[in-house]
């Protein structure tokens, strides 16, 4: 039998290094994700909007949408938006749309501008649980009425996509949904885009397969296998719970 020449050797192990290096992502692309698809096609960038120039001149005092009552004058005014531009472009709202939000009046809050910028891009929930009373609620009520003209997903919805988007992504193991439960103990079944997910804790460990409205298999991460049936996890299953961590680190 002949022997392989060093050469012949050597690009052998760089075709199989190579090939250890695209499979993962050929798998990524074969994977149905495009319903839980998140963001835009194109990057992240703030569109223009209309200034303070457009609501006051120099001199001149507003009130501040957050602190009725209270008068600022318009050099230290700035217009925040009440639901972030970031948020409404994680929710798909993209181009022309995303310029159009950017500068409806219904979103647009004139306040102090130190008040804008520890609001940041604080999802209004969050900002309202920092004011007061009646103010809250209108944060609250006005956040919703934009959020349901554009269409935009709440904070919680996002992490939901963007976690499940995650999963989909990673190599499955198909088991019998029985097995799963006796492994996993206590569990929430929840629908996320067209898909049918559940869960163990927060975290999302597999989808389901439903036959005759009665749920019958379950496609397991490569983590998730490993972690409800080896006990001993190996270092690929900490990086991928290391991965898992930072995705929820985002949200929180």
């Amino acid at each position: 039998m002949p022997t392989m020449t060093k050469s012949k050797q050597t690009f052998k192990y760089m075709a199989c290094y190579i090939a250890q290096l695209l499979l993962p992502l050929l798998l990524s692309l074969m994977t149905p994700t495009a319903t839980l698809a998140l963001g835009c096609d194109e990057p992240f960038v703030r569109p223009y909007y209309v200034a303070r120039s457009s609501i006051c001149a120099a001199g001149e005092y507003v009130e501040d949408s957050y602190a009725p009552g209270s008068r600022i004058r318009c050099e230290e005014m700035e217009l925040d938006h009440l639901v972030s531009l970031k948020q409404a472009w994680e929710s798909g709202i993209c181009g022309g749309d995303l310029k159009r939000f950017a500068n409806d009046p219904l979103n647009l809050k004139p306040t102090y501008w130190r008040t804008n910028r520890t609001k940041g891009m604080m999802s209004p929930i969050l900002f309202s649980e920092q004011l007061d009373g009646e103010v809250a609620d209108a944060v609250r009520r006005d956040a919703l009425i934009v959020m349901q003209k554009y269409g935009i997903l709440s904070r919680s919805e996002l992490f939901d996509r963007k976690y499940a988007t995650h999963f989909l992504r990673l190599s499955t193991v198909s088991i019998p949904f029985s097995n799963l439960i006796k492994r996993s103990g206590q569990y929430t079944i929840r629908e996320i885009g067209e898909k049918t997910f559940i869960l163990v804790g927060k975290r999302i460990v597999g989808t389901l397969t439903v036959v005759g409205g009665v749920y019958t298999a379950a496609e397991v991460s490569t983590w998730s296998y490993r972690h409800l049936f080896i006990p001993n996890r190996d270092d690929a299953s900490k990086d991928r719970a290391a991965m898992f961590e930072e995705i929820l680190n985002e949200f929180e």
